[in-house]
């Protein structure tokens, strides 16, 4: 997978989901980049604190290779 974003639109994205980001050494610590199971060419930004739930569309370019990983997480800092 590859996508190619303007550093504007990751940082609106991020700023919409910042908020129910969780703060622990687990998963909720993580944000989340998922390719939207309905459509194969939307990225879609998550997190998750465990009381709340945090999503925002990344407009972004999207590349997939055949064998490319449909989601991927990044720590949260």
């Amino acid at each position: 997978m590859k996508i190619e974003i303007t550093k504007s639109d990751l940082s609106a994205a991020l700023h919409i989901v910042a908020p129910s980001l969780g703060s622990g050494n687990d998963l909720s610590a993580h944000i989340k980049f998922r390719v939207k199971p309905e459509t194969d060419d939307e990225v879609e930004v998550l997190t998750y604190s465990g009381k709340i739930f945090g999503s925002a569309p990344l407009p972004c370019t999207l590349t997939l290779n055949d064998n490319s990983a449909a989601a991927f997480t990044i720590e949260g800092k």
